[in-house]
């Protein structure tokens, strides 16, 4: 590299003067017309430096132009272009183009995030609507909505929530199915954070909009479930079946909310229903075992069990049972199982 350089000096060298005028300046020509193609390429770069003052400025003259429009305010006047001017050295026209330039990078961005959202890469989704957000001049309620989703399912739910609370003061300007999609999925993130009562009052919230939404009934009934109200759970689980029976979680929580009132022979038809769906569904085919094993009939309880254990060998739930079947089968003996 080095040697390369030494040759092209001494070849400049060489060169008459005015030959080497021309080479420079076909040096500075190059360079120069380089940085404008590089801010082509990379808007962002190119005006990051500027973003926070030109965000504030366009936001200023907007609120301006909204109460010129209405005639609360005198007409824009030369004041203006001359504050803008003496803080950024941009005349007013200048900082409008920019913000312009904000805006279409900034719808890129999203377009960008809802082609990797629909793939469910979320990770690179989020990526492009953070980016969309920051260069935003206004609050744009779908980038919200979906910065929001993609923490939810990159299990950062404590973000997630973030920006679904933000989106609270907007209630009245979005429409019903937009609520009903926020309401649902904070109710979907306060169940996994184990806010049990928060998640039910969420997914009452959006009954109020579409009261005909298994997974709705559903997402109320598991949260009684899992906060100990496994008898009311019930309701929840049989009327999301009644909207859509083929709704494979409805039927096997409904199992187990049965077992848990001790009603086995409806354990059993949820059980078999769930296992229709999903045909190698361990903790389903377990359920029947236990099931079968509280009404005392050991040979079909160990037919199930085995049929967990040939699905996984490892699972030590079904092997603690299956020895407590054969136990009760040869010995009569008392084992006690918590399930």
């Amino acid at each position: 590299m080095i040697k390369w350089v030494k040759q092209q000096y001494k070849w400049f060298l060489s060169l008459k003067k005015l030959n080497r005028f021309v080479v420079i300046v076909g040096i500075i020509s190059i360079i120069g017309l380089s940085f404008p193609l590089y801010n082509f390429i990379f808007p962002r770069d190119c005006y990051a430096e500027d973003y926070n003052v030109c965000k504030q400025l366009l936001e200023e003259f907007n609120n301006i132009k909204i109460k010129q429009t209405f005639g609360t305010e005198e007409p824009i006047t030369n004041k203006f272009d001359e504050f803008v001017l003496n803080k950024t050295g941009y005349t007013l026209d200048k900082i409008i183009e920019l913000g312009n330039k904000f805006k279409k990078y900034a719808k890129t961005e999203y377009d960008k995030g809802i082609a990797y959202f629909s793939t469910n890469n979320y990770g690179e989704a989020l990526n492009h609507f953070l980016k969309a957000y920051e260069f935003q001049e206004s609050v744009d309620i779908n980038t919200i909505f979906y910065i929001a989703a993609s923490y939810g399912y990159l299990n950062n739910f404590s973000e997630s929530l973030i920006y679904f609370n933000k989106l609270d003061s907007y209630e009245d300007i979005i429409s019903e199915n937009g609520l009903f999609d926020i309401w649902y999925n904070k109710g979907a993130i306060y169940m996994k954070l184990g806010d049990y009562p928060e998640a039910i009052n969420y997914f009452n919230r959006t009954l109020s909009i579409r009261g005909d939404n298994a997974y709705v009934y559903f997402g109320i009934g598991k949260a009684l479930f899992l906060s100990d109200h496994k008898n009311e759970s019930i309701y929840y689980f049989e009327k999301a079946l009644s909207i859509d029976n083929n709704h494979y979680g409805s039927w096997h929580f409904l199992g187990n909310s049965y077992i848990d009132s001790e009603r086995y022979y409806n354990a059993l038809i949820a059980y078999d229903n769930a296992l229709r769906l999903s045909p190698d569904s361990e903790v389903d085919l377990f359920g029947k075992s236990w099931v079968y094993y509280n009404l005392e009939n050991y040979n079909e309880s160990l037919v199930w069990v085995n049929r967990v254990l040939e699905i996984n060998p490892n699972n030590q739930l079904a092997d603690d049972l299956k020895n407590a079947i054969i136990c009760k089968m040869t010995k009569g003996c008392v084992v006690n199982i918590v399930y």
